[in-house]
C-alpha cells in the first residue's frame, strides 16, 4: 500500500478497522496509474488465493483516504461483512471503466521494465492523459477511449454471464467491525437493477434492545458490550442474506454468493462482478484536475467456481491504495510550440517574394549562359 506520509494518522485508523480479526485472505489486488494531466487509472484484479477468484461486491474511489473493511471468519460467526468505504474526503463523480477484461496470462502491469509485453504506462501519452499498455502488449486503455479497449461511464452496465458488470451506485451503511462504521458510502454494483437492497450486517438481541443496533460478534467473545452492553443485549444476530437484497456486502460462508434461496431476488442472479484469478482485469477512471490526493479500495469475497450456482464464498478479500496526485510543480512543462522565421508585416512578405523571384531569374540566366 502506497502512502503519503501526512495521511500516516488516519491510516492507522484503517488498520484498526480492517485487522479487527485475524487477516483476510490477500487475493484481491489493484495497481494505479497517474497521468502527467492527473488522470487516474485504477487497476483491480485477482491474484492466486483462495479458490478460483473473487466476486468484488463495492469499491470506492475518493479524494480522501478509502479503506477495505473484510470481516475475517470466527467459528461463533458464520457471516463475513466485506466492504469498501472511506474515512474522508467525498466520492469522485464521472467515473470511468473499462468493461471486465479477459484472456490475460498474468493481470500484473509491470510498467518500468521497459517491456510492453508486461504492460505499461505512459504518463505522457494522448497530450498527458497517459496510455496503459496491458499485460501482453497490444491491448491498451485510454482515458478518452481511443484504447483498444472502449470506456463506459459507470453508471452503465456492460458484458454477460461471467463477464457481466452491474450499472453502479452510491450508497451509505452502517457495519460495525471492530469499529463503528455509521453511514459509511461505498460504491455497490446492484443486480437485479433497482433500489438498493443491501444483505445485513450484525445487529443486537436480547435485553432491552432495539432493532438495527449494529455490533461485532468478534468483540468481547460475542458480548459487544461497547454496542450491545447498555441495552443488556448481546450481538446475538449475526445478520446475512436477505430474500429482496440485490446488494451483498454481508456473505454465509460456505453458501452461494448473493441469495439463492427460491423467491429471493437473486435466485438467478449475483451483483458485483467476478475477477478469476490471474487472468481478468478492470480499470476505472477518474479526472483529478484540481484534487491533491486521492483514496482507492476495493472488497469483496474469494468464491470457488465460476458457475453461478456452484459459486461459493470462501473468505472476504479487499485492497486499498491512498496517495497524491501531481502537484504543479511535478508536472512536466508543455512542449516547446513550433517557431518559425517571424515576418513583420505585409511589406516584409512582399520583400521575401522579390528576393525568392530575383533568385529564380538569377538562375534561369546562369543556365542560359551555359
Amino acid at each position: 500500500m502506497r502512502t503519503s506520509m501526512r495521511r500516516t494518522i488516519e491510516l492507522l485508523a484503517c488498520g484498526l478497522a480492517v485487522l479487527s480479526g485475524s487477516p483476510a485472505a490477500g487475493s484481491l489486488d489493484q495497481q494505479f496509474f497517474v497521468s502527467n494531466n492527473n488522470k487516474l487509472y485504477y487497476v483491480v484484479k485477482s491474484d492466486a488465493g483462495s479458490g478460483i477468484g473473487t466476486q468484488v461486491t463495492s469499491i470506492m474511489m475518493t479524494n480522501g483516504t478509502a479503506l477495505n473493511v473484510n470481516e475475517t471468519s470466527n467459528p461463533a460467526d458464520p457471516v463475513l461483512t466485506s466492504m469498501a468505504t472511506k474515512l474522508s474526503g467525498t466520492v469522485f463523480g464521472s467515473i470511468k471503466r473499462t468493461p471486465l477484461l479477459t484472456g490475460f496470462a498474468s493481470n500484473d502491469v509491470v510498467a518500468n521494465d521497459g517491456s510492453l509485453a508486461n504492460g505499461s504506462f505512459d504518463p505522457s501519452a494522448n497530450n498527458g492523459d497517459g496510455l496503459l499498455t496491458l499485460p501482453g502488449g497490444t491491448r491498451t486503455v485510454a482515458f478518452d477511449g481511443s484504447g483498444t479497449e472502449p470506456v463506459q461511464d459507470i453508471t452503465g452496465s456492460s458484458g454477460a454471464g461471467v463477464t457481466f458488470v452491474p450499472a453502479a451506485v452510491t450508497t451509505t451503511v452502517t457495519r460495525r467491525v471492530g469499529l463503528t462504521f455509521s453511514n459509511a458510502q461505498t460504491i455497490v454494483f446492484p443486480n437485479p437493477a433497482g433500489p438498493v437492497v443491501t444483505s445485513n450486517g450484525a445487529t443486537c438481541s436480547g435485553g432491552g434492545c432495539g432493532a438495527g443496533i449494529v455490533c461485532d460478534p468478534a468483540n468481547d467473545g460475542g458480548a459487544d458490550t461497547a454496542a450491545c452492553g447498555g441495552c443488556g443485549g448481546t450481538c446475538g444476530n449475526f445478520g446475512g442474506e436477505v430474500s429482496t437484497q440485490n446488494v451483498s456486502l454481508d456473505e454465509t460462508r460456505d453458501s452461494r454468493v448473493g441469495n439463492d434461496a427460491g423467491g429471493a431476488a437473486q435466485q438467478n442472479a449475483v451483483d458485483g462482478f467476478l475477477l478469476k484469478h490471474n487472468t481478468d482485469i478492470i480499470v476505472f477512471m477518474v479526472d483529478g484536475a484540481g484534487q491533491q490526493a486521492f483514496g482507492l479500495s476495493s472488497s469483496g469475497f474469494s468464491v470457488n467456481a465460476e458457475t453461478l450456482s456452484q459459486r461459493t464464498v470462501l473468505d472476504s478479500t479487499g485492497d486499498a491504495d491512498n496517495s497524491n496526485f501531481r502537484s504543479e510543480q511535478e508536472r512536466p512543462p508543455p512542449p516547446p510550440p513550433l517557431k518559425c522565421a517571424p515576418v513583420a508585416s505585409e511589406q516584409g512578405l512582399m520583400l521575401l517574394a522579390l528576393a525568392l523571384i530575383a533568385g529564380g531569374a538569377h538562375r534561369l540566366r546562369r543556365r542560359a549562359s551555359s
